[in-house]
C-alpha cells in the first residue's frame, strides 16, 4: 500500500515521457528516410524534391540540393519522411543545363538500402521521353522553366518508404509500465528527501504568488519574459529570423535561392499566409527612410523607387511613428534589428494581456496562466512575418491604459495613465497595417470605455474626459499621417478601391481558437484565418457557463458587448451586401481576418474571466451541471470536425468533399480536446499544490500550446513555426552591379517573369513602373489597363519575354530601359544584351529619357486614345494633355532632347536642359493633383498633368533652364498645425500628471 499512493504521479510522468520519446503519431525525426539521385549536370545549382503523399497532401518543405557541374560521381541526398508516397517530383536545376540521372535508390537514416527505383522510375512530367545513355543513365535538358517540376520519379507507384523504426504498441505500453514501475520505486525508496523536496518548491511557489499579488507588473513582465523566450527561442538563441529571405518569400531571382549569399536550402512553407508584405513593403520602406533620414538629412514625403513614384509619408503603413521602429530605421532595416522588434513585441503582448486579465479579476495566478499562453496564438503562425503581429502585439495596452484610469484614485494617476493610453494608441496607429490597427484602435477603445463607465456609471464623467483627451491628443499629434493619407486616397489608386468581402462561415466558429480547425476544411491545409488556443477557448466556454459572473465583471460586460460587432462582421452575422454600403469596412475585404484579430485579444481576456470564476465556484451542483454542458460542447466540436466536416468551408462558399483528415489533425486535435476536457477539473485540484496536480496542470497548458511556438526542426513542420536561418543581404548581384554605371542617367529595371519583385527593387536602389504600396497612381492605373501589360493581384505588372517585342513601346514609354531575365532567356528582337552572369541583363535603346523637353503638345481624351498614339509613334518622346473637346496626335516634325541632367533629393527632382525654344519639360514621375510644387530657375511655375499620369511644366522660351519638381501634400501645413495642437494637449496632461497636487478619490468598484 506505500507504493500505491505513489502510482498516481509516476504514472503521470510515465505518460508524458512516453508521449515525447516513445510515441510517433507524426512521423519523428528519425523515421525518415533518404533518397540518393545519381546525377552529373553541365551546370551548377540547386536541385529540389516535391513530395506528394495524395489529394490535398503535400510535404511542407521542399528538399534540396546544391549541384556540382560536370561531376559524373555527384549523388545528391534528399530527406523524405517515412511512410506512404505517391509521387516525388524533381525540378533537377533552375537555370538551362543538360543533366543525366542514374538509378535513384531509398536508404533508411543507418545507410542501409530499403529499395532500388530503376531508370524506369524517372518521367517527364509532359510525357516526353528521356534519352537513354551509356552507363545505365538518363538524360534531360533542363530549360529555363525548370522550377516547374519538369521530372517525376516512382509516377503512378504507391512507394512505402519505410525506415523500420516503426513504434510498436506493444513496446509503448511496455515503456509506460516500465517508466511508472521506476517512478513508484524512486519516490517510495527516497520518500522523505522527495517530500522536503517538493515542500520547497511549493514554498518557492507560494513566495512568488505573493510577491507576484503584490507587485503583479513586475512578476507579469517575468512571466511574459519566459513565455516568450519559450515561444521564439530559434530566434533568440539559435539565429532564426522572422525576415529571412528563406521564409517563403520572393525577391530578386525567380527560384530559390532568392537572393544572393543564400548557403541555407532550407525554406519555410508559408502555407499561404501574407510572407511577402514585409519582404517587399515594410523592409524597403525601412531602408528608404534610412535612406532619406540619415544620408539625405530630409523627411520622406515620397518614394521614387516604386511605381514610378508613390506618397511615401501618406501611405499609411511606413511606421514612422512607432518608438520600436526607429532602431530597426537606424540599422538601415537589419535583420537582427528586425527580429528584435519582432520579439519585444511578443513580449509586450503577453505582459499586457496578463496585466489586462490582473486588473479584470484581481487573480495572479489566472493572469500568470492566460499571460503565459498568450504568447502561443495560431495567430502568430498566421502572420508569421507580417507587421499585423506588431498590430496584435501593441493591442492590449489600449484596454489596459482604460482599466486603469478606471481604477485610478488620484487626477495626477488618470493623466498618467491617459499618456499611456495616448502612446498606446500611437503605436498601435503605427504598427504597419491599416486594417487591423484601425479596428483594433476603434473596439478596444470602445471596450475601455465601456469598462470604466460600467465600474461606476453616475461618476465617470471625468475618467471619460481623461481618455477622450487622450484619443484626441491622440488623433491630432497623427494628422500628417492620416490627413495625408485620407487626401491622397481620393487621388490614389487601391486595390481595396471595391474588394469581394470575405467572411467566415459560422460553422467554422471553433477555428478562432485553433487554426487546425480552419485548415481541416481546406485543401492542402493551408492557412485561411487568424487563430488564438485551445487554452483560451477553455477559458472562454467557463465564461459563457458562469455568465452570471462574467456579466458582474464591469471588464466582462464590456467586452461581450463590444465583441458583439465584431463577431457579426466576421462570422457573417452582418451580410456582405450591407457591409459594401459601410464606409471604410467595406474597403477591408478581408472582413473576417480583420474582424477576428479584435476577437482573439478581447477572447483572451474574457478567459480569464472565465477561469477566474470557475475557480470562485462554490455550489459543486453547479459545478457539476456546467462541467456536464462543458463536455458536450467539446464533444459536438469533436463529432462536427471528425465525422460531419464536409460540405463545409471557411467562406461558405460550396465545396467538394474534402481529402480524408490527416495522422496530424485527427492526433492533435484529439490531444488539445481532452486536454481541453480535464483542464477545469485540474485547476480546482491545483489549489491544493499536490505534486499530480501541479503535473497534470503543466501537461495540460502545455498540450494546447505547443505546436504555436517556433522550432527549430520537429516531426510536424507543416503545422508549426520554423523560421529560417538570419540573413544580412549582404551579397550582392553581379547583374545588379553591371547596372550601377549605366543608372547614372535614371532609367527604370523591371524583371522577367518572377525575376525582381516589385517592392524588392527599393533596397537595390532600382526604380520600377509598379509595387504593392498602399496608394499608387491612379493615372498610372488607369495608362496600363489600356495595354497589353499582364496585370495580377491588382497591382503586378508581369512583363513577359514572348511578349516583350509587343509591349515595347509602353514600357520605353515608362522609361523602362533595362530588363533582368532569367537565365537561358532568348534575347527578344528589338532589345539589346548587355551582359550575362547570375541574370541575363537586356536594355531596350528606344526607351524615353526619365526627362525630355519637346517643342508641341499633342491632346487626347481618354487614356485608351493615348495608348494608341504610343503605338502609332515613331518611338520618339512626345507630351499630351488630357482635354475633353479635342484630340491632337503628337507631329513628326517635333524637336524633342533628353534633358543634360537629372538629379534627385528625398522629395523632389531637378531638371537641367537648354531649351531651343518654347515647349514643355516633362518629368516621368507619378502626378497626384493638388500635391505637385514646380519651379522654372528657382521661380514658382504651374505644373501639368502631361502623358496621362506624369509631371510637366511650360518653358516660355529658348534658354539654360533648372526646373524643379517637388511633391509636398496640399494638406500637410493643415496636418502640422493640428499635429503641434495634439503635442500642445499631450504636455498638458503630462503636466497635469506632474506638477498639479494629487486629490484622492474614492476605489472604482469591480477593479
Amino acid at each position: 500500500m506505500r507504493f500505491l499512493k505513489f502510482a498516481p504521479a509516476s504514472a503521470l510522468l510515465a505518460v508524458v515521457l512516453t508521449v515525447l520519446f516513445g510515441w510517433k503519431p507524426f512521423g519523428a525525426p528519425e523515421d525518415v528516410v533518404w533518397l540518393e539521385v545519381p546525377m552529373e549536370s553541365s551546370a551548377p545549382g540547386v536541385a529540389s524534391l516535391g513530395i506528394w503523399s495524395g489529394p490535398g497532401h503535400w510535404h511542407v518543405t521542399f528538399p534540396m540540393a546544391h549541384v556540382r557541374a560536370h561531376d559524373p560521381n555527384q549523388v545528391l541526398r534528399f530527406r523524405v519522411p517515412g511512410g506512404r508516397t505517391r509521387r516525388l517530383m524533381f525540378a533537377p536545376l533552375q537555370v538551362p543545363s543538360t543533366v543525366a540521372l542514374g538509378p535513384a535508390v531509398v536508404r533508411d537514416s543507418d545507410g542501409n538500402q530499403i529499395i532500388e527505383l530503376g531508370i524506369s522510375a524517372w518521367k517527364t512530367a509532359d510525357g516526353a521521353p528521356l534519352q537513354p545513355l551509356s552507363g545505365g543513365r538518363v538524360g534531360f535538358v533542363v530549360g529555363s522553366s525548370a522550377h516547374q517540376w519538369p521530372i517525376t520519379l516512382a509516377a503512378g507507384m504507391a512507394c512505402n518508404f519505410s525506415s523500420g523504426r516503426e513504434v510498436a504498441p506493444i513496446f509503448l505500453a511496455s515503456m509506460f509500465l516500465a517508466l511508472t514501475s521506476v517512478f513508484v520505486f524512486i519516490a517510495a525508496r527516497f520518500e522523505s528527501g522527495f517530500s522536503r523536496f517538493w515542500a520547497g518548491v511549493i514554498e518557492r511557489g507560494r513566495r512568488f504568488f505573493n510577491w507576484g499579488a503584490a507587485s503583479p507588473g513586475p512578476a507579469l513582465a517575468l512571466v511574459a519574459v519566459l513565455s516568450t523566450v519559450c515561444a521564439c527561442f530559434p530566434t533568440i538563441f539559435c539565429g532564426k529570423s522572422f525576415v529571412s529571405p528563406n521564409n517563403d518569400s520572393s525577391a530578386l531571382y525567380e527560384g530559390f535561392p532568392t537572393i544572393p549569399g543564400i548557403t541555407s536550402l532550407s525554406m519555410e512553407n508559408g502555407r499561404m499566409s501574407d510572407t511577402l508584405a514585409t519582404q517587399l513593403g515594410h523592409r524597403p520602406w525601412t531602408k528608404y527612410a534610412y535612406e532619406s533620414l540619415v544620408e539625405h538629412g530630409e523627411f520622406p514625403l515620397w518614394d521614387r523607387y516604386n511605381s514610378c513614384g508613390t506618397p511615401f509619408l501618406g501611405n499609411g503603413l511606413n511606421m514612422l511613428g512607432d518608438p520600436l521602429h526607429w532602431p530597426v530605421i537606424l540599422s538601415n532595416s537589419a535583420s537582427w534589428a528586425w527580429d528584435a522588434k519582432f520579439v519585444i513585441a511578443r513580449w509586450l503582448f503577453a505582459w499586457g494581456i496578463g496585466l489586462c486579465v490582473w486588473k479584470a479579476t484581481g487573480h495572479f495566478g489566472v493572469a500568470v496562466l492566460v499571460g503565459f499562453g498568450a504568447n502561443f496564438l495560431g495567430f502568430f503562425g498566421f502572420r508569421l512575418c507580417h507587421p499585423a503581429a506588431f498590430s496584435m502585439c501593441y493591442a492590449p495596452w489600449i484596454l489596459f491604459a482604460w482599466l486603469n484610469i478606471a481604477s485610478a484614485r488620484t487626477r495626477r494617476s488618470m493623466a498618467g495613465w491617459a499618456l499611456l493610453l495616448l502612446l498606446a494608441c500611437n503605436m498601435e496607429f503605427h504598427s504597419g497595417t491599416a486594417k487591423e490597427a484601425a479596428m483594433l484602435i476603434a473596439f478596444l477603445n470602445a471596450s475601455g470605455l465601456l469598462a470604466v463607465c460600467f465600474a461606476e456609471w453616475r461618476k465617470c464623467g471625468e475618467r471619460v474626459a481623461f481618455g477622450l483627451c487622450a484619443c484626441i491628443a491622440f488623433v491630432l499629434i497623427n494628422a500628417p499621417f492620416w490627413l495625408v493619407f485620407v487626401d491622397s486616397l481620393k487621388e490614389a489608386y487601391s486595390v481595396y478601391t471595391a474588394p469581394p468581402i470575405v467572411q467566415v462561415q459560422p460553422a467554422a466558429f471553433v477555428g478562432l481558437f485553433d487554426d487546425t480547425f480552419y485548415q481541416r476544411l481546406v485543401p492542402r491545409e493551408t492557412l485561411t484565418n487568424p487563430a488564438a488556443n485551445f487554452l483560451i477557448f477553455s477559458g472562454f466556454l467557463l465564461a459563457l457557463l458562469n455568465i452570471r459572473h462574467t456579466w458582474r465583471s464591469p471588464v466582462g460586460k464590456a467586452i461581450i458587448l463590444s465583441s458583439l460587432p465584431a463577431l457579426a462582421f466576421a462570422f457573417g452575422g452582418i451580410p456582405a451586401s450591407v457591409i459594401r454600403k459601410i464606409p471604410f469596412i467595406a474597403n477591408i475585404s478581408h472582413v473576417g481576418n480583420t474582424f477576428s484579430c479584435v476577437l482573439i485579444v478581447q477572447f483572451a481576456i474574457l478567459s480569464g474571466i472565465g477561469f477566474s470564476a470557475w475557480l470562485k465556484s462554490s455550489d459543486k451542483a453547479n459545478v457539476r451541471r456546467r462541467m456536464c454542458i462543458y463536455l458536450g460542447l467539446l464533444a459536438c466540436i469533436a463529432g462536427v470536425y471528425f465525422f460531419g466536416a464536409n460540405g463545409v468551408s471557411t467562406t461558405g462558399e460550396p465545396v467538394d468533399k474534402l481529402p480524408d483528415a490527416s495522422p496530424f489533425f485527427v492526433t492533435y486535435v484529439t490531444l488539445i480536446l481532452v486536454a481541453a476536457a480535464v483542464l477545469p477539473i485540474a485547476l480546482l485540484a491545483f489549489r491544493r499544490a499536490s505534486f499530480c496536480a501541479v503535473v497534470a496542470m503543466a501537461v495540460l497548458v502545455v498540450v494546447p500550446l505547443f505546436r504555436h511556438a517556433q522550432y527549430v526542426e520537429t516531426s510536424f513542420d507543416y503545422y508549426a513555426i520554423n523560421l529560417q536561418e538570419r540573413n544580412e543581404f549582404q551579397a550582392t548581384s553581379p547583374a545588379v552591379e553591371s547596372l550601377r554605371p549605366l543608372l547614372a542617367v535614371p532609367a527604370r529595371v523591371a524583371g522577367i517573369r518572377g525575376v525582381l519583385m516589385p517592392g524588392y527593387n527599393g533596397p537595390l536602389r532600382l526604380d520600377n513602373v509598379c509595387s504593392a504600396d498602399t496608394l499608387t497612381c491612379r493615372f498610372l492605373h488607369e495608362l496600363l489597363d489600356q495595354t497589353a501589360l499582364e496585370k495580377v493581384w491588382g497591382w503586378r505588372t508581369v512583363f513577359q519575354a514572348q511578349t516583350l517585342a509587343e509591349t515595347q513601346k509602353i514600357s520605353d514609354f515608362l522609361n523602362v530601359k533595362y530588363f533582368l531575365a532569367p537565365l537561358g532567356s532568348g534575347l527578344p528582337p528589338g532589345f539589346r544584351a548587355l551582359s550575362t552572369s547570375d541574370l541575363v541583363v537586356w536594355e531596350s535603346p528606344t526607351a524615353w529619357p526619365r526627362a525630355f523637353f519637346t517643342d508641341q503638345l499633342a491632346s487626347y481624351e481618354k487614356p485608351a486614345e493615348l495608348v494608341k498614339m504610343i503605338a502609332a509613334s515613331d518611338g520618339r518622346p512626345f507630351a499630351a494633355v488630357q482635354r475633353a473637346d479635342a484630340q491632337t496626335a503628337p507631329k513628326p516634325e517635333r524637336q524633342t532632347l533628353a534633358a543634360s541632367r537629372v538629379t534627385y533629393t528625398t522629395n523632389a527632382a531637378t531638371v537641367a536642359l537648354d531649351a531651343p525654344s518654347a515647349g514643355v519639360v516633362v518629368l516621368g514621375e507619378s502626378w497626384f493633383e493638388g500635391d505637385m510644387l514646380a519651379s522654372i530657375n528657382g521661380q514658382p511655375a504651374n505644373p501639368l498633368r502631361v502623358n496621362h499620369a506624369f509631371r510637366g511644366v511650360e518653358l516660355p522660351a529658348a534658354g539654360h533652364y533648372v526646373v524643379e519638381f517637388r511633391y509636398r501634400p496640399r494638406r500637410l501645413t493643415l496636418a502640422l498645425w493640428l499635429s503641434g495642437a495634439g503635442a500642445l494637449l499631450a504636455v498638458v496632461m503630462a503636466l497635469r500628471s506632474l506638477l498639479i497636487p494629487a486629490v484622492v478619490s474614492p476605489p472604482r468598484d469591480g477593479f
